[in-house]
């Protein structure tokens, strides 16, 4: 492909993506939005949107660590310049904080573990590998776990691969095959874009497949993956190669429709620039506009800068990754320098009191000038030990050139009078090239009394059974302050704080966000120290769910820093 050409796909890309956006913003969030066929109010600049913002931090990330791709340099930008926390943005933030590093910050904990928030920012992916959708998937890979799983990772991967291939094909059938085959067959994700495609061929209309998806896919988040794909790949169709039309469409599905909106413009600015009409880019232009969020960035000025400025990288972004595969959602990236260290959790994922659990760690990837042999040293916290003998530090060798993974029991303390926001287990690797120190989080499982009988559970989630369940924390704030706690279940909710009414909620949403638990959330003044939270839930189906968080309402920051204790009898 001539630069040029490829230069005019990477620009129709961010300005497609930055109109879909600024049309579908202001129904973000609407089931059932009123037709739109243009702007609505007409805006005067590009309306900021995350879509954009954490490629822009992404972009610079790279121009200033280089490459390879790591989910643990990304991670790490997370926490110094994202500052809004919406669903499972403030998941990871949260989990990143406690020293839970990616993949493990996706999956731990995470209730939005299938939200549309990898999805949205896999665009930079495709620019810099076009026409390689295998590199594109990996990039985006590495990004995407930093706060994903299950459907939410596979739709960033099922996007990277669709947009980096668009560069190079333009047939739609053949795209979509070829996209759809880097995903699961039984996913949602693959299944909801499959009915939307098949009823599309039967020949019907766009308002009977929208129901149809939301008959079959639809979930209390709105921000969910299966429907939202589904409804990019439905305006695509509909619009009938139209850009305008194509983008009206999938916003006027509603629910997550800034993004919707925003994909499938960028993925027809890459197909054809020249089928974006002026008057859809007069109103907003091409300078880039960054949420107020976004903090410690060096943004681009404007769309042709920021595609210079990826076309510059590109050559780099074709050196080797990382050759070993990517860790699952149990395991977490400790470290890249000066190999890639990799801490496989426990099967149960978090630790219980008194009770002996492995952990397991491999190292891979070492950077060429470096020895690749050595030795690891483990130091655990005070009270845990690594073994009966009472033991806080274990050292073991390691060589890449036998790369068996390193085992390791740890123990937990007996009972904890406290259980810590942040348990870190440090390691110390040594070679003949140096000495480098890194930290681990151990997440300990949350205390609880259920039918006043003490329970440890992985995360800050309670299974209900059928019979019903009375629910009771002990938690600590570190500081006086308003606090939002969101109590959010899938059955109706009596809870009290400290004795007194906090709420009464009956909705059966699930949706446990700072933000948006219609119902499901009090914001109350507590003074530094502990409190008792207590709930109670009528019998109901088998298997609901109630999910604890404690954050600041305005900002919807979950407080990382909150701590537990079992609740007195």
């Amino acid at each position: 492909m001539e630069s040029s050409t490829l230069r005019d796909k990477i620009i129709g890309c961010w300005i497609g993506k930055s109109i879909g956006g600024t049309l579908g913003a202001p129904v973000e969030g609407h089931l059932n939005p009123p037709p739109r066929y243009f702007y609505d109010p007409i805006p005067d600049r590009m309306m900021p949107n995350d879509d954009l913002d954490l490629q822009v931090l992404w972009l610079e990330e790279l121009e200033r660590s280089g490459f390879p791709v790591s989910c643990r340099k990304l991670a790490d930008r997370w926490l110094e310049s994202v500052h809004f926390h919406p669903d499972e943005y403030g998941i990871a933030i949260r989990n990143l904080t406690r020293g839970l590093y990616p993949p493990f910050s996706g999956s731990f904990d995470n209730p939005f573990r299938n939200g549309m928030g990898a999805a949205i920012r896999t665009e930079l992916w495709a620019c810099l590998a076009p026409g390689n959708p295998d590199l594109a998937v990996r990039l985006a890979t590495e990004d995407a776990c930093v706060d994903h799983v299950s459907d939410g990772l596979y739709a960033a991967q099922f996007l990277a691969a669709l947009e980096s291939l668009a560069f190079v094909e333009s047939n739609r059938n053949t795209l979509l095959d070829s996209a759809l085959s880097y995903i699961p067959a039984d996913s949602r994700v693959r299944r909801a874009i499959g009915l939307v495609r098949a009823r599309w061929a039967e020949g019907a209309d766009a308002a009977a497949i929208r129901a149809d998806v939301l008959k079959h896919f639809a979930t209390d988040n709105w921000t969910d993956v299966a429907v939202n794909l589904a409804f990019i790949v439905l305006g695509w169709l509909a619009g009938r190669g139209d850009f305008g039309a194509s983008i009206c469409a999938a916003v006027n599905c509603g629910y997550d429709a800034d993004c919707t909106g925003a994909t499938l413009g960028a993925l027809l600015g890459i197909l054809d620039p020249g089928s974006i009409p002026a008057k859809w880019l007069e109103p907003i232009g091409r300078d880039i506009v960054l949420s107020p969020s976004i903090c410690g960035a060096h943004p681009p000025a404007s769309i042709d800068e920021m595609s210079d400025r990826i076309l510059a990288l590109r050559t780099s972004a074709l050196a080797p990754a990382f050759q070993s595969a990517m860790p699952d959602a149990g395991c977490a990236v400790v470290a890249d320098e000066p190999c890639r260290i990799v801490l496989r959790h426990p099967p149960e994922r978090v630790f219980f009191p008194g009770t002996p659990a492995t952990i397991r760690i491999r190292l891979s990837d070492a950077i060429p000038s470096l020895a690749r042999r050595g030795t690891l040293e483990l130091q655990l916290p005070d009270s845990w030990s690594l073994g009966p003998d009472g033991d806080r530090t274990q050292t073991a060798a390691w060589d890449l050139d036998r790369p068996d993974d390193l085992t390791f029991t740890l123990l937990p303390p007996d009972e904890p009078a406290v259980v810590p926001y942040r348990t870190m287990m440090h390691l110390t690797l040594r070679t003949d090239g140096g000495v480098w120190n890194h930290l681990v989080g151990l997440p300990m499982a949350t205390p609880s009394r259920v039918n006043g009988r003490p329970t440890w559970t992985a995360g800050e989630d309670i299974v209900l059974d059928a019979a019903g369940a009375e629910v009771e924390y002990r938690v600590k704030v570190p500081n006086l302050g308003v606090y939002r706690i969101v109590w959010n279940a899938t059955r109706p909710i009596q809870a009290t704080l400290d004795g007194e009414p906090l709420l009464d909620n009956d909705s059966g949403r699930f949706v446990p966000a700072q933000h948006r638990s219609t119902g499901a959330w009090a914001d109350r003044t507590l003074k530094p120290g502990w409190h008792d939270l207590r709930a109670v839930f009528p019998a109901g189906e088998p298997g609901g769910t109630a999910y604890l968080s404690i954050g600041d309402g305005p900002s919807w920051r979950l407080h990382a820093d909150v701590e537990w204790a079992m609740p007195a009898v």
